[in-house]
């Protein structure tokens, strides 16, 4: 019988309405939740203890790749040379059908691609991550010493990673192997050992964790700017989208046509363009009043310097030649 084609559009669906690929936010819950079964699991006693163990390697791979994916997808979505360089992974081994569902917005390019990567064996991880973000991966995990987030999930120390990075290594190896046993075989022999599981957490977590702070320095370069060179940074960016855009709106006074040939009419359009005006400045105000002092100066400024390049990429299209 010949083997039935995978649904990868199906299968994205259902990762989406589970919420699978926005993991990235989610995993310091799903691995508290994992620790408290553990110390529950500590205080047990009896034959199911034996069996309720073999659930910690299943969940803790599953969450590890669900993290996994979440992030490399978050990459490529961000960064136009990651998803450049993720071309050598795919080649030849992409369902052209799920890139239809593109253009309707229901998946993004990093959804797509992350989804058909394997993370069976430890060795996957860092050839995918290398590949993507064209480094030696492993290496810039175990040469960061410090946090790239200023709160939040913080996780274990990274300068803990290295000194530990043999010990990680082979208990991921281990829960990878354990996982393929419980799932694909009756697992009946298998004994995982209390210290065993506990070993197996912490690995798995250090790990998670490490490439969580070396990835949101990637996603968020500005988390650890104080206040005062947050402001001076969204003035500057506020200062370079407001010359873009009087540029353009200089080009279009001195040629008015659009890009149809027809006539513009100026004095309608100055008008149109002081209404968009007095709008983003209405508009910024409502999204960030209920910050105070220099966090809403930036985050203002921020948002009107979004909406200004948007405003002069827009006008670049209708009135400016290619």
């Amino acid at each position: 019988m010949a083997k039935k084609k995978r649904n990868i559009v199906e299968e994205i669906q259902a990762l989406k309405s589970r919420k699978e690929f926005e993991t990235y936010w989610d995993i310091p819950n799903k691995l508290n939740n994992l620790q408290a079964c553990i110390e529950q699991l500590a205080k047990a006693n009896g034959g199911y203890k034996i069996e309720l163990l073999k659930y910690i390697p299943v969940a803790l791979v599953a969450t590890m790749e669900s993290f996994l994916r979440s992030t490399i997808a978050k990459l490529i979505n961000h960064t136009p040379e990651y998803l450049i360089n993720s071309k050598s992974i795919f080649e030849g081994n992409l369902d052209f059908d799920s890139f239809t569902q593109l253009h309707k917005k229901e998946f993004t390019i990093g959804e797509i691609l992350s989804h058909q990567l394997k993370f069976n064996k430890f060795e996957n991880i860092d050839n995918h991550f290398s590949t993507v973000m064209g480094i030696k991966f492993l290496n810039k995990l175990t040469q960061l010493t410090t946090n790239n987030i200023s709160g939040g999930f913080s996780g274990p120390r990274p300068n803990d990673f290295a000194p530990k990075y043999d010990k990680i290594v082979v208990d991921i190896k281990k829960a990878l192997e354990y996982r393929h046993i419980i799932c694909h075989e009756m697992s009946n022999k298998l004994v995982i050992e209390q210290k065993e599981i506990e070993e197996m957490f912490d690995s798995v977590r250090r790990f998670i964790y490490q490439i969580y702070n070396y990835t949101y320095g990637i996603f968020y370069p500005d988390t650890l700017l104080n206040d005062n060179e947050l402001l001076e940074k969204s003035k500057k960016n506020y200062k370079d989208a407001r010359k873009k855009l009087n540029d353009v709106l200089k080009y279009i006074k001195e040629n008015p046509v659009t890009s149809f040939e027809a006539n513009l009419d100026l004095g309608a359009f100055h008008e149109a363009q002081a209404f968009w005006e007095k709008y983003i400045v209405r508009y910024s105000e409502s999204m960030y009043n209920g910050f105070g002092g220099l966090v809403y100066e930036s985050l203002y400024l921020d948002e009107l310097a979004d909406l200004i390049n948007d405003r002069a990429e827009d006008l670049e299209i209708e009135f400016m030649p290619l």
